[in-house]
């Protein structure tokens, strides 16, 4: 299994396979998405990259993954911060899109009267992904200012 894990945390859609084809995890998207929710060691930004794919499979393991969420009466924002609690969303906006666009549908059907249209919820919630980004990226740039002031 370590061996599994370790592939993964390099190499996610190889370390997978690797799982399968020895027997490590089951076959199904219901078993894999299991797999990425609940095991120890695996690094979060791939458990995201993987999630985010576009390969039939992983699109099946995502939908189960994010499909296996309650998030009944839940605030969106409590429902973000709770859904990305498992994994950190990839660098790639498509993949990021994928997979938001995935929780909103499944916020949605979970709390029916919170929005009047998915769209809007969707544009919320890439709205919050992308402030978050922006506010790191500011927070960090700071940092390194002052680490380069300070060190003059």
């Amino acid at each position: 299994m370590q061996r599994g894990i370790s592939l993964f945390n390099r190499k996610p859609l190889k370390g997978i396979e690797f799982l399968i084809s020895n027997k490590k995890v089951g076959s199904s998207p219901e078993q894999v998405a299991l797999f990425l929710k609940n095991t120890a060691g695996l690094d979060e930004t791939k458990i995201g990259d993987y999630l985010g794919e576009r390969e039939e499979f992983c699109l099946k393991v995502m939908h189960v993954y994010v499909d296996s969420f309650n998030f009944k009466e839940m605030d969106f924002g409590e429902a973000i911060r709770f859904f990305l609690q498992g994994f950190r969303l990839p660098g790639e906006a498509q993949k990021i899109d994928r997979i938001m666009e995935k929780f909103v549908e499944r916020y949605c059907k979970c709390n029916p009267s919170s929005f009047s249209s998915a769209d809007t919820a969707y544009i919320l919630a890439y709205s919050v992904i992308m402030l978050n980004t922006d506010a790191q990226s500011r927070f960090y740039l700071s940092c390194l200012v002052f680490m380069m002031f300070k060190g003059a």
